[in-house]
């Protein structure tokens, strides 16, 4: 027997989004929380816990670790940056 009712086409494509959209935004929400850490909103305790998984994966994959530099250093206060001048 086979199952007519369509239903398993739409759970099969819900799966599939909840499986790319979860860790996108996981990855995604550090730029944000890690500048909150700056501005000493949220403790570095806490990030480093919450990130740790992906500071692990980072480490081991150098490509990933330069744009996850350059990705959080967009929400890094400005005060944070030295001004070059010359």
């Amino acid at each position: 027997m086979s199952n007519k009712s369509g239903f398993a086409g739409p759970v099969t494509v819900a799966a599939a989004c909840l499986l790319v959209l979860v860790p996108l935004l996981y990855i995604l929400s550090a730029g944000p929380v890690i500048g909150l850490m700056y501005r000493g909103c949220i403790s570095q305790s806490t990030t480093m816990a919450v990130y740790s998984p992906l500071a692990f994966v980072c480490d081991k994959f150098t490509p990933l670790k330069e744009g996850m530099n350059w990705y959080v250093d967009l929400f890094r206060p400005a005060d944070e940056f030295e001004i070059q001048t010359d």
